[in-house]
């Protein structure tokens, strides 16, 4: 909610969480202005949207085809992981030689390697947590996948992408997260956990946006982070160390992907 700017991105981000139809993405922010329309109707939410006239007016008499229709809205859902799917997609990072590799918790196997312009998304919970999946988990049993999925809806860290190269090698982290917005705060938080596990985090290209610099480090207030595992002063040092790791500018997008060869687990 806080990554949020504008009044109707708040009211979609606590939409797409509390749904009670299976968390429904991009669509629900649209109508929140005849929601609030006068005569107020008295309903909340979803209950004016899905079972008054004038809520199912504006979506569901759409044409199946249509942006927002019923059908459309239908399949537009976010799967929020439970607690014992978390498992599935709990995520532990080890070294190997110079390398990082990333492997799943539950099975011990290595990520596969990214292709096609399609890393896995990951988020660092406040528990210190790392979950990872790629877009279409497990078939795509899940619909795709999205941020807010593997956390289900609650805050993080830290959110972003991992470019995994051959046998499960870290190439690459970068924080683009549209629900989540990451900023340098959530470079620091990543690169302190993995400090703090002794990893070697000269290991991994960190991928930031071009309007990060390092002076904006000394505008944050670190000494006020209370997190478990945190310390603010060595947040600050995380913040200072990663932006030198950054290579300026760094493109948001590019047309190029790490990519490698699969050869087992």
């Amino acid at each position: 909610l806080k990554a949020q700017k504008t009044f109707k991105q708040k009211c979609s981000a606590i939409a797409e969480a509390e749904d009670p139809k299976g968390h429904r993405r991009n669509c629900p922010r649209y109508y929140f202005d005849y929601w609030r329309e006068e005569p107020f109707s008295g309903m909340t939410y979803f209950d004016w949207l899905d079972y008054s006239d004038q809520g199912r007016s504006k979506y569901i008499r759409k044409k199946p085809t249509a942006k927002c229709s019923e059908k459309f809205m239908s399949v537009a859902k976010v799967h929020f992981f439970s607690d014992e799917e978390k498992k599935d997609v709990a995520l532990r990072i080890e070294p190997a030689g110079e390398k990082l590799v990333a492997r799943f918790e539950s099975s011990g196997h290595l990520l596969r390697p990214t292709a096609n312009c399609e890393p896995y998304l990951y988020i660092l919970d406040l528990q210190r947590n790392l979950y990872a999946a790629d877009e279409y988990f497990d078939g795509g049993k899940y619909g795709k996948i999205k941020h807010t999925g593997l956390s289900s809806g609650r805050p993080v860290l830290a959110a972003g992408s991992i470019f995994v190269g051959d046998n499960g090698s870290i190439e690459a982290i970068n924080f683009n997260s549209g629900h989540y917005r990451s900023m340098i705060p959530a470079a620091a938080f990543m690169h302190r956990w993995m400090e703090n596990q002794g990893l070697n985090t000269s290991a991994v290209r960190w991928m930031g946006y071009d309007k990060w610099k390092s002076t904006d480090c000394n505008k944050l207030k670190w000494r006020i982070v209370d997190i478990e595992g945190f310390d603010g002063k060595l947040l600050d040092e995380s913040c200072k160390e990663v932006t030198a790791k950054i290579t300026w500018p760094v493109a948001e997008n590019s047309d190029h992907c790490l990519t490698g060869n699969w050869t087992g687990n």
